[in-house]
């Protein structure tokens, strides 16, 4: 079983930036805020806040978030340029409770550099709707804007459009400057003549040309550091992507009637902004039917079809075993993942004629040992009588069976949950969000070695 946590009762935004940006300037730890800074700190214009920083102060910016009262870390995923962080307890939108805050601390695309963070930092200055709160000047803000989106996606955000465009009129020097220094003079001049003149279609043509300007410039001036930095940007990238580090699996189980599908359709707007990306599935692995979680059909009759052969239902286990290997290891996985399962494999342990399994029992247990096993099970449970009061898919017996089944299978496992599913639906829902937030926190310390 996992261990508790303090409740955290949780502070605004605004109390969170006073709090953490007073912390970084006693500390002498250099900062500014890149972009979407206009509503702080009352409002967040961007779903994040994007802070840039020097790469050796985010240990000291680690320990500081974890120190400050009535919020939990929630999430971390480190890139080669850039640490993202999650925090529950900042109350802020329209009823979120969470937020996401990322650290850059190198300015590059695929390991090259377009411009030093220190130009960055030594240009910034104070907000003057908020004094405390650093931000780059304007022609640093354009051009870092610009190419989060046109060297890496080759776009050019619309809502960033008329600022840069307006940076490169008012502020032309400064951006051939920075243009010219990250891609030569001949290129840096045409992408801030078409910029000025809003040709942004013309401006996008020019990201492959300015992507080999970058790439051979940094070769020229760093050599092998330059193809160090090269290789750290692409083991960072599949360390993310195919291995299971960044990612969080959770199974909801339980019978008919337990409340799995209503828990989970309020579930995701809670945990919003808890993780990067959060799929719901249904059961299993869909690889090549995705969004099956929203149009599948309802189960009325789970035990009216006959099992399969013994023959089908070991072909049938064996290619649920590949499915869930490859798509833990390589589907939809591009980020810090909360996955969340509306039922798993280990069902069919519990009720086999509902998969139409005809196999010995075995070989489901063999198979079940083989699979990709969730973090977390969270078992919703509730007497027979409450399940068949919500829900008469199966007879009494059966559900009384049912129950008692997935009691003795969660009972038997280190990472599981028993949730009193018999409540009104909020209390469970409160619940359930608090076993999966302190399940998240707790996965966090440990990613950071806390």
């Amino acid at each position: 079983m996992l261990g508790h946590h303090p409740k955290y009762r949780g502070i605004s935004l605004e109390e969170f930036l006073f709090t953490f940006i007073a912390a970084l300037r006693s500390r002498n730890i250099s900062y500014c805020v890149l972009r979407n800074y206009e509503g702080l700190p009352y409002n967040n214009l961007g779903n994040d806040i994007d802070f840039l920083i020097e790469e050796e102060s985010l240990d000291e910016i680690l320990q500081l978030l974890f120190s400050i009262p009535d919020i939990q870390m929630t999430g971390y995923v480190k890139r080669a340029y850039v640490a993202s962080i999650f925090l529950h307890g900042i109350c802020w939108g329209d009823g979120l409770s969470a937020l996401q805050v990322d650290f850059f601390f190198r300015l590059e695309w695929k390991g090259q550099s377009f411009v030093s963070v220190k130009k960055v930092l030594t240009s910034s200055g104070e907000m003057p709707e908020m004094p405390l709160l650093l931000i780059p000047n304007a022609a640093c803000e354009a051009f870092v804007s610009l190419h989060h989106s046109f060297l890496f996606g080759g776009f050019i955000k619309e809502k960033y459009r008329a600022k840069i465009s307006e940076t490169c009129r008012n502020a032309k020097k400064a951006m051939l400057e920075l243009h010219c220094n990250a891609f030569g003079q001949e290129i840096g001049e045409k992408l801030v003549y078409l910029l000025a003149n809003e040709k942004f279609d013309a401006a996008i043509k020019v990201v492959g040309a300015a992507r080999k300007a970058v790439l051979f410039r940094n070769l020229k001036k760093g050599g092998f550091q330059s193809i160090i930095s090269l290789i750290r940007h692409y083991f960072y990238e599949v360390y993310i992507r195919f291995t299971l580090a960044y990612l969080d699996t959770i199974a909801i189980i339980g019978s008919d009637g337990s409340g799995k599908s209503s828990v989970l359709s309020h579930l995701t707007k809670k945990l919003k902004n808890t993780t990067k990306l959060i799929q719901v599935l249904h059961l299993k692995p869909l690889l090549f039917l995705r969004n099956r979680v929203q149009t599948r059909e309802p189960v009325v009759d789970p035990h009216a079809k006959p099992a399969r052969s013994a023959f089908v239902s070991t072909l049938k286990l064996l290619s649920w075993l590949i499915e869930y290997w490859v798509f833990f290891l390589f589907a939809s996985k591009l980020n810090l993942t909360l996955r969340i399962f509306d039922r798993y494999y280990h069902d069919i342990l519990v009720d086999p004629k509902r998969y139409r399994y005809g196999g010995p029992m075995w070989l489901a247990r063999w198979v079940g040992k083989m699979i990709p096993k969730p973090d977390l099970f969270i078992l919703l449970d509730a007497p027979p009588e409450v399940l068949q009061a919500r829900k008469q898919e199966v007879p009494f017996e059966e559900s009384a069976r049912q129950r008692q089944a997935y009691l003795n299978l969660v009972r038997g496992m280190k990472n599981g949950i028993i949730v009193d599913a018999s409540r009104p639906l909020d209390e469970v829902v409160a619940e359930v969000n608090k076993v999966i937030l302190d399940f998240m926190a707790e996965r966090t310390r440990m990613r950071l070695g806390r």
